[in-house]
């Protein structure tokens, strides 16, 4: 007789199972952390400096969720007929079910890890749920900054967002999620216009999933300006959700400057291979 799937939410469910995995480890050694979620409104909102800055004390896994399931697996941010987690889970089969719960407990570890994901639209409630007791980092942009970023690399068409653009007017097509749908009218827009949406979508997404998480796990945010203006106050954030990382939120001088990809000489910064003339805490890139 063929065996059926466990319910996800019931006893034998994905996120009980990854709880009893993580309490056991837990349990077992004192110094099992949770992950740090480094989130972000848009991409090219500086996630890559503080990655930078954390890699010395955290392991780093670079938008794993996102990039280690297919275009059409039910959990995917790229999927059109994406599901919640709960619907998810009795379709996973077991492979899919045993990869989901070694994805989410294999990221507790005496070393904090760090699982950087800017850019999961809908799916960003899956991964709440499944680390939720991680601190979450959230990080910000100015819109005109994040564009400026974009024209600069000609991301958009690189990047292909006018497909990113039709998979969220197609996902907003659906009743469960035609809520949204006026945030991204199917209206073919200009680049700009597309860009900007998808940042104010994901904006809000996020805030609806973190509001809908409540107060569990420590939270802050970091604005892109604010890192660039006065990145001690950048490093504090980190420091109160990293505890663990020595100095973290007092390097001094140009100990920090480096750490930001700053240089202590006026007129000169370093954002790619070559340095020029200083910019603006809006379109500084730092190589995010």
């Amino acid at each position: 007789m063929r065996r059926r799937d466990p319910d996800p939410q019931g006893e034998d469910g994905v996120l009980e199972e990854i709880a009893r995995r993580t309490r056991a480890m837990q349990e077992s050694d004192g110094s099992i952390l949770p992950p740090l979620l480094l989130l972000g409104v848009m991409e090219r909102v500086g996630s890559n400096w503080v990655s930078d800055t954390l890699r010395p004390v955290t392991g780093q896994h670079n938008e794993p969720f996102r990039k280690q399931v297919s275009p059409a697996h039910q959990l995917s941010a790229l999927n059109p007929g994406i599901m919640s987690l709960e619907a998810a889970g009795p379709r996973l089969g077991h492979y899919g079910r045993h990869w989901l719960v070694t994805f989410a407990a294999g990221k507790y570890a005496p070393v904090r890890q760090v699982i950087k994901e800017t850019n999961l639209f809908f799916e960003l409630p899956a991964l709440l749920a499944l680390f939720p007791d991680s601190p979450v980092m959230v990080l910000t942009r100015s819109p005109l900054g994040v564009a400026s970023s974009f024209a600069r690399g000609d991301l958009f068409r690189r990047w292909d967002y006018r497909a990113r653009y039709r998979q969220m007017t197609a996902i907003t097509s659906r009743a469960v999620f035609r809520q949204w749908a006026a945030v991204v009218p199917d209206d073919d827009p200009p680049d700009l216009a597309a860009l900007a949406r998808l940042q104010v979508l994901n904006t809000l997404l996020l805030a609806r999933a973190l509001q809908d998480r409540g107060s569990v796990g420590e939270s802050a945010v970091i604005r892109y300006e604010t890192a660039v203006l006065d990145p001690a106050a950048a490093r504090a954030q980190l420091a109160r959700l990293v505890p663990e990382a020595p100095g973290l939120g007092t390097l001094p001088g140009m100990a920090a400057a480096a750490l930001f990809g700053e240089t202590p000489f006026p007129g000169q910064h370093h954002c790619g291979p070559t340095a020029g003339p200083s910019r603006t805490a809006t379109d500084r890139d730092y190589g995010v």
